[in-house]
Formats: C-alpha cells, sequence, structure tokens
C-alpha cells in the first residue's frame, strides 16, 4: 500500500497537477481481481484511480477499453471518465457518491432485478458501428497459449475438458448470433448503485461485441441464480419466453465462460498470484454443466 500511495500521488502529480499535499486521503477499493484501485479525495472531490495488475497486458486491448469506457459514459452507464492512459493502464473516473455494489440479496429483489435488466437492455440495444469484436474461441487460443508457455502441465490436466470445449464450439458457432456490445464481466460486483437508484457498469476491461447471453450467463452464474430466477430474468429480458436455441446458447455460453475464466486465472497465477482454487472451482463447474448438457442436447453435440 506504501508504494501504491507514492505511485498514486505521482499519478495525480502528472495527469490532474494536484499535488501530494492536496490529496486528503487513499482507500483500497473493495473487490477487484485484475488490478488494484484506490478511493482519492482532493479537496472533497473524490476518484477512483485504478492501477493495472500483473500480466494484464497480455490478456487485454487497452486502447478497445478505453474507447468503450467513453462510449459507455455517454451512454450513462459508466462512472465519468476523467483520465485513462491506453499505454498503461491507469485509469481515473469520478467516484459515484453514494454508489454501492450489489449483493446477491440486493440483486434478487424484484425492482432492482428489472432495473439490472434494463441496464443489460441499455447497453446491448445501442449502436456501436466502431466497437471491437470479442472473438471468444481465438481468446481462448490466446489464454490457452498463455498458459502452455508458462504451465503446460496445467493444460494437460485439463485435456478432457479442452476436448469437450472444442467439440461444443462447433454446435455453438452453427447458431446465427447477433453480436451487440456487451460488458463481458458483468458479475454483481461490477454494478454500482448510487443514491437515486441509478445503476452503472464498471471494469469494462473486456468488453466489446459478443452474444448478450455472454452478459446473463456471467450475472446468473455469480448470483447462482436458480432455475426460476434465471426463466424470470430472460423472460423480462426479451419481453417473451426464452426459445429452445437461446436456452441452449446460454447453456453452452455457460460453459464457455467458466473455461475462459479457468484460464485467466492459470495464466494470472502463473505470474505470481493468488487466487486459491477459483480456477479448479471453475473447471469443476464447466465439467458440470457439459454433463447436464449433454444429457438434454446429446443429439445435437457435433464431434
Amino acid at each position: 500500500m506504501k508504494n501504491n500511495k507514492e505511485l498514486i500521488y505521482g499519478i495525480m502529480q502528472d495527469t490532474l497537477g494536484v499535488s501530494k499535499e492536496m490529496v486528503q486521503y487513499i482507500e483500497r477499493t473493495p473487490g477487484g481481481e485484475t488490478n488494484d484501485s484506490y478511493f482519492v479525495t482532493i479537496e472533497e472531490e473524490r476518484f477512483v484511480v485504478r492501477i493495472p495488475g500483473k500480466g494484464t497486458e497480455e490478456l487485454l486491448d487497452r486502447c478497445a477499453e478505453k474507447q468503450n469506457l467513453l462510449f459507455g459514459t455517454e451512454l450513462g452507464i459508466n462512472p465519468p471518465l476523467v483520465y485513462y492512459d491506453d499505454e498503461t493502464g491507469v485509469k481515473i473516473t469520478r467516484a459515484i457518491d453514494g454508489a454501492e455494489a450489489l449483493t446477491p440479496k440486493m440483486a434478487r429483489e424484484k425492482g432492482l432485478m428489472q432495473d439490472v435488466i434494463h441496464l443489460f437492455q441499455c447497453l446491448h440495444h445501442a449502436e456501436a458501428p466502431t466497437m471491437n469484436r470479442f472473438d471468444l474461441f481465438k481468446r481462448i487460443d490466446h489464454y490457452e497459449s498463455l498458459v502452455k508457455n508458462e504451465n503446460e502441465m496445467k493444460l494437460d490436466q485439463i485435456a478432457s475438458l479442452r476436448q469437450d470445449i472444442h467439440e461444443l464450439k462447433n454446435v455453438y458457432q452453427s447458431f446465427q448470433v447477433k453480436e451487440v456490445p456487451c460488458h463481458m464481466d458483468a458479475v454483481f460486483v461490477n454494478i454500482l448503485k448510487d443514491k437515486e437508484d441509478h445503476l452503472f457498469l464498471i471494469d469494462w476491461e473486456y468488453s466489446g461485441l459478443c452474444d448478450p447471453l455472454w452478459d446473463i450467463a456471467t450475472l446468473s452464474l455469480s448470483l447462482l441464480l436458480d432455475e426460476e430466477e434465471e426463466m424470470f430474468f430472460l423472460s423480462y429480458y426479451f419481453g417473451r419466453s426464452p426459445n429452445e436455441e437461446e436456452l441452449q446458447r446460454l447453456h453452452l455460453l455457460k460453459i464457455f465462460l467458466d473455461y475462459y475464466w479457468s484460464l485467466w486465472y492459470f495464466y494470472k497465477e502463473a505470474k505470481g498470484e493468488q487466487f486459491g482454487d477459483s480456477g479448479m472451482r471453475r473447471v469443476n463447474r464447466a465439467e458440470s454443466h457439459i454433463i447436464q448438457y449433454k444429457d438434454i442436447y446429446e443429439s445435437n453435440i457435433v464431434v
């Protein structure tokens, strides 16, 4: 924390012309696995300063993130962006007054769940003709290569899952999916509520054009939604009951999502970060969802 404080003083000086003496308070924000973020108070004005974590330069496109942050800010669903360095990934936003991150209990309140759905609709229905594409399977290939270079034995341990993923990829790619602006990391802790109950999405690092069901799958897994809760979300989101293809895509995306993030954990751990058994828990859940998927859709699997 001490070293990061000095770094933050330097960042505020270089970007906003703020001297060390003007900085009244620095506090680490809760959560966050990719980066270190801090609340910084300057003459009663609060900011959030993000310092990128280890190995992120291999995982992220900072130029694309900057454009998507500006896009989200224009939509009114990202905290106001003050500064962004697309070379270092250092970011400064204004802190949302009275903001609190969603909790599973809060998110299950019917009115708030509907607000979250409206938030997703605002993003997914927006026009973004120049937004980068989140190419899921290209990303997976890239992450596999990163893990292989750092710890090839880890890939050997999940060889069976890798085989299933590449078989299920053929099924998913048979669908005609309209890709739309997506957040790509819409876990509940990345959704903030201000004092007026307005919702914001934070941490846009992985955002891009993709299947909108990815964001729904992400939120569903992070909240551990049961079948009834998930059907409520989908029905309200679509304005109708989801069709069979949408349900199948959602199931597939949950599998891909857990596999994708397991690779992320394995690579970050190889770079010296500690996440306990998070990566293997993702692997185990993906394998469980594959068993469920095969029970339902066995005849549709292309090998």
